[in-house]
């Protein structure tokens, strides 16, 4: 099954279906924030090239989880201490799977 989310292209300001499993790495510009004001920006490289999307690691990370574990949108687990070293181990693993 694909594990696809919706993020914006930073050139065209159009919504797009990323799909998760052909993402070789997400970086960020040099500029991410989790203030959108501050201009973050993330480059994705896929098996095919590069794109350039408006959402900042931090939004992708968090909509990635969403789409692994859906009950995690009603959840504001960024207070939790836990949050933060689950969620890169988590990372952790899943590139090490593939």
């Amino acid at each position: 099954m694909a594990h696809l989310i919706t993020l914006t292209n930073s050139e065209t300001n159009e919504n797009m279906l990323f799909n998760l499993d052909t993402v070789v790495s997400i970086e960020s510009d040099g500029r991410d924030s989790q203030l959108k004001r501050n201009g973050g920006k993330s480059i994705i490289t896929t098996r095919w090239g590069r794109t350039m999307v408006k959402d900042t690691l931090a939004e992708i990370r968090k909509k990635s989880m969403e789409q692994v574990w859906p009950e995690l949108e009603s959840l504001d687990l960024s207070k939790h201490p836990e949050y933060e070293s689950q969620q890169d181990q988590y990372y952790s693993s899943s590139i090490q799977r593939h």
